[in-house]
């Protein structure tokens, strides 16, 4: 028994086996050019490319309103 426990000891721990991560999915949109009805532009980004740009939106409209104090 003392050898099994001083075996297991000193065997690696296993490893989790890890999925590897799968590429990320781009999302794909069409952007309208200013001036232009006819043609759009599509754009794609990664969820995480679309969710960074919608937070920084946010932001800029949030900040809209405020002046600067001295």
């Amino acid at each position: 028994m003392l050898f099994a426990l001083l075996l297991t000891a000193t065997l690696p721990a296993p490893q989790e086996a890890q999925a590897p991560t799968p590429k990320a999915e781009k999302i794909c949109k069409g952007r309208v050019n200013t001036g232009s009805r006819l043609r759009s532009k599509p754009v794609c980004k990664t969820q995480a490319e679309w969710d960074a740009e919608a937070a920084a939106n946010a932001d800029s409209t949030r900040n809209m309103g405020q002046t600067q104090s001295r």
